[in-house]
């Protein structure tokens, strides 16, 4: 007779973790001016429950994790654990491994471990990947269903100014200000109660963001003499000469080898033409 399978228990080190906030942590506050909203929602938060926030960029669970009184177990892209180094450290913080965008049951599984036999806290990107325009991208459908699962308390987290200090398309950092807004998003009651299509209107309107009109960070600069660099990733079709492919950068300035329409970056990402005849726009975000 097989015997029953023994589930593993996913490690998350505190001692690690306060290391990395007295370290990492330290620096990144200096370096991106975070700011912190509704914090007491989480000091009076006991755990299990699972914590959604919006995802703009790699450093997205770093920043969160700072204010977070206990270890976060964070779902994470199985591809950042193909290197052993990366994968024995992610492991020290308690990662559970996810394929990209597609549904894994082994990951459900390892949630619903952490969650009802180690009462930790999960941590949720819905939307399974970083956005590269600033908008919130479509949510994982089955996320909703995985909550009404779970049915413990969802703490939500919004990301303000993650885009604008740190695109995807670079790896320049700008200086300005990321402002984390924490808040209640379900009770287990309201989970136990509503219909998972309820639960995941809810989601996705609670997820929705774009610092392009978030009232919080869009009159604020973040400043770099570098700005406009490898913009083009995102934006790749010159509006004036529908061309892909022919746009470049360099510092503050976005330019086209084709038609040869150039525009200026500033520090709010506001889009300033100085040559193109034919055809613009004033923000990455309506260009894109």
């Amino acid at each position: 007779m097989q015997a029953p399978h023994r589930q593993r228990r996913i490690i998350n080190l505190k001692w690690f973790n306060r290391l990395l906030k007295w370290t990492y942590g330290r620096w990144l506050k200096w370096v991106y001016h975070i700011e912190v909203r509704g914090l007491e929602v989480v000091q009076n938060l006991k755990p299990p429950y699972v914590l959604v926030a919006n995802h703009v960029t790699t450093r997205d669970p770093f920043w969160i994790s700072l204010f977070m009184p206990q270890p976060v177990f964070w779902v994470g892209s199985d591809s950042n654990m193909r290197s052993s180094i990366m994968r024995w450290l992610l492991k020290l913080v308690g990662t559970i491994p996810k394929a990209k965008v597609i549904p894994d049951i082994e990951t459900v599984n390892d949630i619903v471990q952490v969650i009802r036999k180690q009462q930790g806290i999960v941590g949720l990107f819905p939307e399974g990947a970083q956005t590269w325009n600033g908008g919130t991208l479509p949510l994982i459908p089955s996320t909703a269903k995985l909550l009404k699962l779970l049915k413990v308390p969802v703490l939500r987290v919004i990301i303000r100014g993650g885009y604008f200090a740190l695109p995807r398309w670079t790896w320049k950092r700008r200086k300005g200000p990321v402002v984390l807004e924490f808040s209640l998003l379900f009770s287990p009651e309201e989970l136990k109660n509503k219909p998972v299509d309820e639960i995941e209107r809810t989601l996705t309107t609670g997820l929705s963001h774009t610092d392009f009109t978030d009232p919080v960070v869009k009159d604020r600069a973040y400043r770099s003499s570098r700005r406009a660099e490898h913009l083009e990733l995102s934006l790749y079709l010159c509006p004036n000469c529908e061309t892909f492919g022919s746009l470049r950068s360099l510092k503050t300035q976005l330019f086209c080898n084709t038609c040869g329409a150039l525009w200026r970056v500033d520090p709010f990402y506001r889009l300033h033409t100085i040559s193109a005849p034919y055809h613009s726009f004033a923000s990455i975000g309506q260009w894109d």
